[in-house]
């Protein structure tokens, strides 16, 4: 009798403690703690990674209240270097999310730990819409990866190769139209420091279509006061980019004489300041200049010879240097 009573409580006892312990686990469970909602969850987690939950939990408001209330939120970084704005682009509904962060005081040039920015976050979640407001609202767009040295532009060039969609077509059209509209240096490396005409920005985007023709265009109207200021530079890598890319857009034959005028006009002033070593690079700029067009420079006697003109100026140097050894050798220069 008093085992079958023992054997009683033990069962019952055994299947309570069985049923606490499933409702234990189905409840969610923060640092011991038992939460039935996203709020309880949020209220005991420092104010900082509040603002990441209830980012996350679509909790705009309370959001509100936190960054209202915490400058450590404003500027807190998870693992990955990522602030809230970084991970606010790749949200679904960024629209509300992006503009309130802005709005609170987010940083809006923050770098992550491989050296991006939200605006290179939302280019390679491809949110083309929420890369055009953080450019309208001043997001730094020269800044280069630090893996791979791209900037926005040379990024955007090397994603729109690859979109076949109409709809994101005209969204990456806004976009550079906005980013040459702020200055993008459309003479840039793709790589950044890594001098290459093929990894040239401008020459890795598409070869063809609407974004191809707005790139011509925008060219065209900057083209004399770029390499204006890289003759006055004396900077021979910036003026042979630009002639790779005059050459890659296939302009009209007008158009390279006029530029093939503009560098045997500043011809003179490269030649009098260069070494021996630059002098060479110049002499291959030259050479590339006249070979840029459809005519491929086969009349030897047209009006900018560039190659011409640097061969007579290399003959009367030498000729100089050969007079003073000659007359005086304290004054050769050679």
């Amino acid at each position: 009798m008093i085992k079958g009573v023992y054997g009683a409580l033990f069962a019952l006892l055994f299947f309570s403690t069985r049923l606490n312990c499933a409702n234990a686990l189905a409840r969610p469970r923060h640092n011991g703690r038992n939460f039935h909602d996203a709020t309880q969850v949020l209220s005991v987690r420092p104010k900082n990674e509040q603002a990441l939950h209830a980012l996350q939990y679509r909790q705009y408001g309370r959001l509100m209240d936190i960054l209202d209330n915490s400058k450590r939120a404003r500027v807190w970084k998870d693992r990955f270097g990522c602030t809230l704005l970084h991970r606010a682009v790749s949200l679904e509904d960024w629209r509300e999310a992006v503009p309130l962060l802005l709005r609170k005081g987010v940083k809006l040039n923050a770098l992550d730990k491989d050296g991006r920015t939200a605006l290179q976050h939302a280019l390679h979640w491809q949110n083309l819409d929420a890369a055009v407001l953080l450019v309208k609202e001043g997001a730094d767009f020269h800044r280069r990866e630090a893996e791979r040295g791209l900037t926005v532009f040379g990024l955007l060039m090397l994603l729109a190769r690859r979109c076949k969609s109409e709809v994101d077509a005209k969204k990456y059209e806004e976009l550079l139209l906005l980013l040459l509209e702020r200055g993008a240096d459309i003479s840039e490396n793709l790589y950044g420091d890594r001098h290459c005409s093929s990894t040239l920005s401008f020459m890795a985007g598409p070869q063809s279509g609407a974004l191809f023709d707005i790139s011509r265009c925008h060219l065209q109207r900057v083209f004399p006061e770029l390499m204006e200021e890289a003759i006055e530079q004396k900077d021979l890598e910036r003026a042979e980019s630009l002639i790779h890319i005059a050459n890659h857009a296939a302009l009209s034959e007008e158009w390279y004489t006029a530029m093939r005028a503009q560098l045997s006009a500043g011809l003179p002033k490269l030649f009098e300041v260069a070494s021996w070593p630059i002098q060479v690079s110049l002499g291959r700029v030259m050479f590339l200049a006249d070979l840029a067009g459809e005519e491929r420079a086969k009349d030897e006697d047209r009006a900018y010879n560039l190659t011409k003109q640097y061969q007579a100026l290399v003959t009367k140097q030498t000729e100089e240097m050969m007079k003073a050894r000659f007359y005086d050798s304290d004054t050769w220069y050679g």
